[in-house]
């Protein structure tokens, strides 16, 4: 097993290769509190259907890492 990285670990143009998540509506919900960003474009199913996307989309740094 690697130890965990620490800040000081990482180094430019390093590539961490993660296990990976599925974003569930608790994911969504829980950021949109944290953050205080209830943009209907992330709760919203009605409104995300009438934009470019189609469909709601989550907030981006919440996919960030």
């Amino acid at each position: 097993m690697i130890p965990p990285l620490k800040y000081d670990d990482f180094q430019k143009g390093m590539k961490i290769i993660s296990q990976g998540i599925t974003i569930t509506e608790t994911h969504i919900v829980q950021f949109a509190e944290l953050t205080e960003d209830y943009n209907p474009i992330h709760m919203d199913d009605e409104f995300s259907k009438k934009t470019i996307f189609g469909i709601r989309i989550s907030h981006g740094l919440l996919t960030a890492f």
